[in-house]
Parts: C-alpha cells; structure tokens; sequence
C-alpha cells in the first residue's frame, strides 16, 4: 500500500516538473516574439 503510494507521489511530481518547464518555455517564447 504504502509502495504504490509513494509510487504515485513521485508521478505525479514528474507530471508537475513536466507541466512547469513547457508553460515557462512557452512563456519564455512569448516574451521573446514580443
């Protein structure tokens, strides 16, 4: 139990890593265009 616990934690941390860096280089880019 505890396992697929920890499983899913670490998941979902790398699903979150994932989101920020492409909405920080989706960012960067639109300040770049401007």
């Amino acid at each position: 139990m505890q396992a697929a616990f920890l499983f899913l934690l670490i998941l979902f941390l790398i699903i979150l890593g994932i989101l920020i860096s492409m909405l920080y280089v989706v960012r960067q880019q639109s300040v770049a265009s401007q």
